[in-house]
């Protein structure tokens, strides 16, 4: 890949043949297991919609994030060439036109959204991605992301504002997506049934049952 952003963009960087991006994903979500070993994400509270939006637009919820540095602060003109879509009004993604996923978040108070959003991107035909070691690259994995590649941390290339003291000095992870397209199924998995059937609460529960679901 060769994705410019963050603190990559300088004249001597500018100069590097290959250039990777750092963690480009940073969202509030808790993640636990049930006891069939499923990962499950928080439930959605409410239906949410998505929207293909413009640079100005994206950049305005994606300003909204507590942990800016976490995000590549990639300007209008470059988000221009790129898939913006925001799930919500203040939880969002971009793809990069190689299916490489960057700047996902969640701003908003809806809990869930980011799985949501990584849903979404996941059926939309996302490839890659570049991410910090710890929970994110953790996080990813219970979606169907596999490492491919891992370099360590370089201090010439860190976030502005980067608290060392709170979040060290992680490895950068390269991921590839191998999980499942049939997202029905992949929500099932991730989210759960019990979820699942709290977003609908006036619905009969076994209108939710994995059978009902249209995993062929």
């Amino acid at each position: 890949m060769k994705i410019l952003t963050g603190r990559f963009l300088n004249s001597s960087v500018l100069e590097q043949e290959q250039v990777s991006h750092f963690s480009d994903n940073l969202f509030n979500e808790v993640v636990s297991q049930d006891p069939k070993g499923f990962a499950v994400a928080p439930a959605v509270e409410q239906e949410l919609s998505v929207e293909q939006v413009n640079p100005e637009k994206f950049i305005q919820a994606r300003s909204m994030s507590a942990r800016s540095q976490f995000l590549t602060p990639y300007t209008e003109q470059q988000l221009s060439e790129f898939e913006l879509y925001l799930i919500g009004e203040n939880a969002g993604y971009a793809l990069t036109p190689e299916k490489d996923l960057v700047n996902l978040f969640n701003n908003s108070d809806v809990s869930g959204a980011g799985a949501e959003a990584l849903i979404d991107a996941i059926s939309k035909g996302v490839k890659t991605l570049s991410c910090f070691s710890g929970f994110l690259c953790s996080y990813y994995v219970k979606f169907g992301f596999i490492e491919t590649a891992r370099r360590k941390w370089d201090d010439r290339f860190a976030p502005d504002s980067w608290d060392f003291r709170r979040y060290g000095c992680p490895d950068v992870v390269d991921m590839v997506y191998k999980g499942d397209r049939n997202i029905n199924r992949l929500r099932y998995q991730v989210v759960g049934a019990r979820n699942i059937d709290q977003r609908r609460p006036q619905a009969k529960p076994q209108q939710y049952s994995i059978m009902n679901l249209s995993i062929s």
